[in-house]
């Protein structure tokens, strides 16, 4: 479907003359029959596959927890897809229609329109993307593989040298060429202080390899190749086996995913697979409520005083929720990658964890509740604290905590 809403000035166009009359005049009717046969539009958040995966899985657990009315039938719309697969996999479990987008825009331009509305109450389809109620960890996953997905994936498996049995960790670093290439009608460059350098995995790569995984870097239209002479790293995109059936079936069927928080991981998180985010910020938007993730950050260096921030001063000054660049330029913060060998030593936690072999001690412990101690309590961002953060960054940043 055309999305008419790309720039700005458009939509304000299209919004005062179309929308709001067509709005004023139809939305009784709608109202009067939405009533009689309880219905609701929503619109599935399909720009952007990190809530296209997300806020879609958490609605429907919300619903699955009683949140949503059981005698209402919700419609969903969608526009600008940026994956068709997983468009064809929500299909197949929620009421999904062409039509249902241009419904939702006038019925949220009407009076009183909560009630026509199928949206989730914190989180979820046009809401947050945050599991504040633990509900993920509470619901099977809601989506599945059609025999024949599976076999066409097994297929692209097995041209990529991995059989069905293969262990394999996805990475992903975020770089800012996938939305210059398909969304260049807007300035990106608000969100820059995401980005991170994909050489910088290479050390916890090779250990992976070492360790008998192979290791898939995912991404689309991706600037910057990892050098890495190993048979068992595979960049996927430059490569040629990159599918939108794959992007899913991969992040789905992964060991575990390392990412700096990205999008394409929301699909390990909606199949419930383990998530090591690195590099990630803004540090308040941490993935707190999935118990297993572990998380490192990139650090705040103040370049006037020469100096790293702690903790909590990050969190006093408000840089914790930073979601602009120029946000972190006015205090004056610049940004630092995680190091080669902080991400080494995160993956090694994360899969020391999952093969059953990781020693905790003491300190880890007392470092941990530090932390925590200090980080804000937002019940609008987080529910009950279940994940971690990188057990070696917290010891070796200890200065950061007090």
């Amino acid at each position: 479907m055309v999305n008419f809403f790309r720039k700005p000035f458009i939509k304000k166009l299209i919004i005062t003359v179309i929308i709001k009359p067509l709005s004023f005049f139809l939305y009784p009717l709608i109202r009067v029959l939405f009533s009689i046969k309880h219905i609701r539009v929503g619109a599935l958040n399909s720009g952007r596959i990190g809530h296209f995966a997300a806020n879609t899985e958490l609605y429907l657990c919300e619903k699955d927890h009683g949140l949503h009315p059981k005698e209402t039938n919700d419609i969903f719309g969608y526009t600008d897809v940026c994956n068709e697969q997983l468009l064809t996999m929500w299909k197949s479990v929620l009421n999904v229609k062409n039509y249902a987008h241009l419904l939702y825009v006038l019925i949220s331009h009407g009076p009183n329109k909560n009630k026509l509305i199928a949206k989730s109450t914190k989180s979820g389809i046009s809401g947050e993307d945050r599991d504040i109620f633990g509900l993920l960890e509470k619901y099977p996953a809601h989506l599945s593989f059609t025999s024949k997905e599976e076999e066409i994936a097994l297929e692209c498996l097995k041209k990529m040298g991995l059989s069905n049995i293969d262990s394999y960790v996805c990475i992903a670093a975020r770089d800012p060429q996938y939305l210059q290439k398909t969304k260049p009608f807007k300035n990106w460059s608000y969100h820059d202080y995401r980005n991170s350098n994909i050489n910088n995995y290479s050390s916890a790569a090779r250990e992976l390899i070492n360790r008998g995984n192979y290791v898939i870097r995912l991404g689309t239209h991706i600037q910057d190749i990892m050098e890495l002479d190993k048979t068992k790293y595979i960049e996927y995109y430059h490569n040629g086996y990159r599918t939108e059936l794959m992007d899913i079936y991969l992040s789905a069927n992964c060991k575990f995913f390392v990412s700096g928080g990205i999008g394409i991981d929301m699909i390990a998180y909606i199949f419930r697979r383990p998530l090591l985010y690195v590099n990630f910020v803004p540090i308040e938007y941490m993935n707190s409520f999935f118990s297993n993730s572990i998380s490192i950050f990139k650090k705040h260096w103040l370049k006037n005083e020469k100096r790293f921030m702690t903790f909590k001063e990050i969190f006093e000054a408000g840089a914790g929720k930073f979601f602009w660049s120029d946000e972190f330029t006015k205090l004056g913060i610049e940004l630092v990658e995680n190091t080669k060998d902080e991400i080494l030593e995160a993956v090694m936690e994360m899969d020391d964890r999952l093969n059953g072999t990781w020693k905790s001690n003491e300190e880890d412990d007392e470092l941990q509740n530090r932390f925590w101690s200090i980080f804000p309590k937002n019940n609008k961002l987080h529910g009950e604290i279940k994940s971690r953060v990188g057990a070696a960054f917290l010891s070796q940043n200890k200065d950061l905590l007090f």
